[in-house]
C-alpha cells in the first residue's frame, strides 16, 4: 500500500522484459529490493515485449504500485506521430529533454514516452548524433 506521506522517498524502478512478468535473476533482485526496503513508496514502470496480457509472476513489495506496462517492442506498436513532441522548425534536439521529462517525472505522460521511446526504436541510427547536437 502506497503511503500518502510526502516526505517519504518514492522512486520509480523501470524494468525490461523481467519484473515482475518474468521468472530469474533480475527478477529475484527486484523482488528483494521493493520487499526489503519498504522505507520507499516504489513504482515499477515494466517495459515489455508483446501485446498479450502480461502475467504477474512475482508479488509487489508492500509499497509497490505497478505502472500499466509500455508494450514497446511488439509488431503493431500502435498509432503514433513522429516528431508531434517537436518543437516546429527545428531539429531532433528536443529528444533529451523529452526523455529527461518523461522518465523522471512522477507522473509522467505515458503517451508521450511510449512516442519517444518509440521514435528511438525505429530511428536507432539518429539517437547518437541527437544527444550530441
Amino acid at each position: 500500500m502506497m503511503s500518502s506521506d510526502p516526505r517519504r522517498r518514492r522512486v520509480l524502478l523501470i524494468t525490461e522484459g523481467t519484473y515482475p512478468y518474468v521468472v530469474g535473476g533480475v527478477t529475484t533482485w527486484c523482488r528483494h529490493l521493493l520487499h526489503g526496503l519498504t522505507d520507499f513508496d516504489w513504482r515499477v514502470l515494466p517495459i515489455i515485449a508483446s501485446d498479450a496480457s502480461p502475467e504477474k509472476r512475482s508479488e509487489l513489495g508492500p509499497t509497490t504500485e505497478l505502472l500499466s506496462p509500455i508494450r514497446i517492442w511488439s509488431d503493431e506498436p500502435g498509432p503514433w506521430s513522429p516528431g508531434a513532441w517537436l518543437p516546429k522548425g527545428r531539429d531532433w534536439t528536443g529528444l533529451p529533454g523529452n526523455l529527461l521529462r518523461q522518465l523522471l517525472d512522477w507522473e509522467p505522460d505515458m503517451y508521450s514516452l511510449r512516442r519517444t521511446l518509440l521514435w528511438c526504436r525505429r530511428n536507432p541510427g539518429r539517437i547518437r548524433s541527437t544527444f550530441r547536437s
